[in-house]
């Protein structure tokens, strides 16, 4: 209405006139303008639910509007369907079928007020008419608004004494059981409060049991047991929840990124073991089990209403851990953390190791008069024992070993003529042995190929294609050859290469030998007898890396293979000459001139049996060392990198320009005070946890905007509950146990 117009009606109304001039209006004009003027309001849209004070005055669209259109409308008017032409997904949209501050001018209210085929309730129909009457206000994603700053006394009284019902419904919550009927007899016998029954419990030690279980299991991860692998990060996590104050910030914060604070030492990278338990699970990546946990979003996807670059922003903030992958060891950088127990055995199995090694060198040092007395025998005897697996394709017996065969070729599709007898074509598996990093071994075998490839091919592997990578490997190109040991990935391994190849269509003894020191330098290479000089490829590796059902497969087509031969200890080079043309021993003996140094060497590695024993010593002593070692917890090692630039936005709050883009930068940024979205899908996870009932409709998806919470003010009271008291647990648990689902309200207290 024009404001200045009742102003004109007045002067018309009271108009006078002039003697020089006929009247402007006569008494009946003036009359019905004055009977207009009163029917001026009449002709403005009035609210018909004014006066109805169930009804909020201000209208949320989040709150109010979105809950009626996703469960009344999206149905027929939503990106499927879109009957009579109406689509109502989006709140532009929305607004576009409405006229602002008018309802009956809006097409909206026309099509809801005429004929609509699922008439809505009166409620309803009145916030529609409100919120257009409003002007449409439109508002973001509900998770990303301010948090409420409305108080709300607790749904339970603090104040009032707890019935003994009331005691063990608040101990099957918070400790998941009931307490004895002794101890919850005597809190009710002297009118304990509620407030003083919930922190009666939450001071019990099976509370922080309890309440360790809960941290695990909202972070999507199944609690390990004492003695598994993760037994000290379960210790650390005892002294952090022991704490009173213990805040739900503080302790994600050095779960995601302890070993990137200052000062924090082993314990800050036992505290960053978090991280590992996924992945040891091989449940999800990283980026996966943190927009779970923290934000309720998927962030290896694109959220167009949340976060539309999450794929291309989190990984830059977490350059310094690798990601998840098939294998069933972690890979570098990281550290390995022994429990007490643990470092005692190590401690001891060291000192034998340096005994071992002194008692060793004194031996070799003083010689042995037995090898004279060997060399100087008519013929040297020449046997090569330890004999772990024979593949002799034609079945005869092997001579000059000792022990038994133990392995077989399954299922060859073709043997052809070999070097010595039969050979199996690729492609072949070999079954029934072991090549482990956690013993010495040695692998010979005649190889024949058809040619070489430009590329790396695999010829002998423990694990088929297309699987990571685990065990023995030996593969070929034109440049040379390359053999490793792997534990789950390329990085993880012990690997050497070769710049010679063995020439194409001619017949070549391999031997590949391994002293079990988990050293690169430890795998040696042999072609026709001859010592191949290598280059370290890599040389870290954790993890026992072997196919436990002891396989080997042969996968080159147009490879050959012939006796192929596994021993259990790494052979002295005229050992493996020998397996090559069965002469090499006696022929080094017998010349004329022999070389005593070489042959000694060998007969105080294959022959003496003593020292045999110093180095079977050496050999097991190391072995159980690794193995402890590869049950320790592993741990990441921060690594510092370059700040990106320019630095990675994040959305719902910026980074502050004290936090670097690293995982304790991020960590910062999703504990942040101006962060509503952690503190929200937090409290939500507390809340199911403790009532079994979310507040949000997809506890572990927030991205759809029109799954809006069933009780919007009531996670605000949680994460308000969060933010202003420093996240700490007990203080939130109480707020929770005394708000009650609205569904449950008459059935407590």
């Amino acid at each position: 209405m024009n404001p200045f117009l009742p102003q004109r009606l007045e002067k018309l109304t009271n108009c006078q006139t002039p003697p020089t001039r006929s009247p402007c209006f006569n008494a009946s004009v003036r009359w019905l303008l004055f009977i207009l003027l009163l029917l001026l309001p009449s002709c403005q849209e009035r609210d018909p639910w004014e006066g109805d004070a169930s009804l909020p005055s201000e209208i949320s669209f989040n709150h109010h509007i979105r809950p009626i259109i996703a469960t009344k409308c999206l149905d027929c008017h939503g990106p499927e369907e879109q009957f009579g032409g109406l689509r109502l997904d989006k709140s532009s949209q929305v607004a576009a079928i409405t006229t602002e501050n008018s309802p009956r001018k809006s097409l909206l209210w026309e099509r809801i007020e005429e004929g609509h085929p699922a008439p809505l309730p009166d409620r309803e129909k009145a916030l529609l008419w409100r919120w257009i009457k409003q002007g449409l206000p439109e508002e973001g994603h509900w998770a990303t608004l301010p948090i409420a700053g409305e108080a709300r006394f607790p749904a339970l009284d603090p104040r009032v004494p707890a019935s003994l019902e009331e005691i063990q419904q608040f101990a099957r919550s918070l400790i998941g059981q009931e307490l004895p009927v002794e101890e919850a007899l005597e809190l009710t016998n002297r009118h304990a409060t509620r407030d003083e029954v919930l922190d009666h419990l939450m001071s019990a030690k099976a509370f922080a049991r309890s309440l360790e279980t809960r941290l695990l299991l909202l972070s999507g991860i199944r609690p390990p047991s004492p003695d598994s692998l993760f037994a000290p990060y379960l210790r650390w996590l005892d002294s952090q929840v022991a704490a009173l104050d213990f805040s739900l910030a503080t302790f994600y914060r050095q779960s995601l990124a302890g070993d990137l604070i200052p000062d924090a030492g082993q314990e800050g990278a036992l505290a960053t073991a978090w991280l590992r338990m996924p992945l040891a699970e091989k449940k999800r990546s990283l980026a996966e089990q943190i927009g779970r946990t923290f934000l309720a979003l998927d962030l290896t996807e694109e959220h167009p209403a949340l976060w539309p670059d999450a794929p291309a922003v989190v990984p830059r903030f977490f350059p310094d851990h690798l990601p998840a992958r098939s294998g069933p060891y972690p890979v570098p950088p990281f550290t390995a953390i022994q429990t007490p127990q643990q470092i005692t055995k190590l401690k001891e199995l060291e000192t034998g190791l340096r005994q071992n090694e002194l008692q060793l060198e004194a031996y070799r040092r003083n010689g042995s008069d037995s090898f004279q007395a060997w060399i100087r025998s008519p013929e040297p005897a020449t046997p090569i024992s330890d004999l772990a697996a024979s593949f002799s394709f034609d079945q005869a017996p092997v001579a000059n070993l000792a022990l038994n065969p133990t392995g077989s070729l399954a299922k060859p599709p073709i043997l052809v003529e070999g070097a010595r007898q039969l050979a199996a074509l690729a492609p072949a598996q070999f079954t029934g042995l072991t090549l482990s990093l956690a013993t010495p071994y040695t692998v010979s075998f005649f190889l024949r190929i058809d040619k070489l490839r430009a590329g790396e091919t695999t010829l002998l592997a423990s694990t088929p294609p297309g699987k990571a990578p685990l065990g023995f490997r030996l593969s070929l190109s034109s440049k040379g050859m390359t053999i490793g040991h792997y534990a789950g990935s390329s990085p993880n391994s012990l690997s050497i290469a070769a710049p010679v190849i063995p020439s194409p269509r001619s017949w070549h003894h391999i031997a590949v030998s391994y002293d079990g020191t988990r050293q690169a330098r430890g795998i040696r290479l042999f072609i026709d007898g001859q010592r191949i000089g290598t280059t370290v490829l890599n040389d870290e590796v954790y993890g026992e890396g072997s196919e436990q059902d002891g396989r080997l497969f042969l996968l080159e087509p147009g490879s050959a293979i012939d006796e192929l031969t596994i021993h259990q200890r790494a052979l002295h080079p005229l050992e493996i000459a020998h397996l090559r043309d069965g002469r090499s021993l006696v022929e080094a003996a017998n010349q004329e001139f022999p070389r005593e140094d070489l042959l000694e060497s060998y007969y105080l590695s294959s022959i003496d049996s003593t020292c045999r024993a110093f180095l079977a010593n050496r050999s097991h002593l190391t072995s159980v060392i690794c193995r402890i070692e590869d049950a320790s917890l592993k741990v990441p090692i921060a690594r510092q990198h370059p700040e990106l630039e320019p630095r990675p936005a994040l959305p719902f709050v910026p980074l502050s320009l004290e936090s670097g883009a690293n995982r304790l930068g991020f960590a910062d940024w999703l504990f942040s005070p101006e962060n509503p979205v952690t503190a929200r899908v937090l409290a939500n996870r507390l809340y199911l946890s403790i009532h079994g009932y979310s507040l949000i409709p997809d506890p572990n998806n927030i991205a759809d905007p029109w799954k809006v919470p069933t009780e919007p003010v009531l996670l605000d009271v949680l994460a308000r509950d969060l933010l202003h008291n420093n996240w700490e647990v007990r203080r939130i648990l109480k707020t929770i146990i005394l708000n009650p689902p609205s569904s449950w309200e008459g059935q407590i207290g």
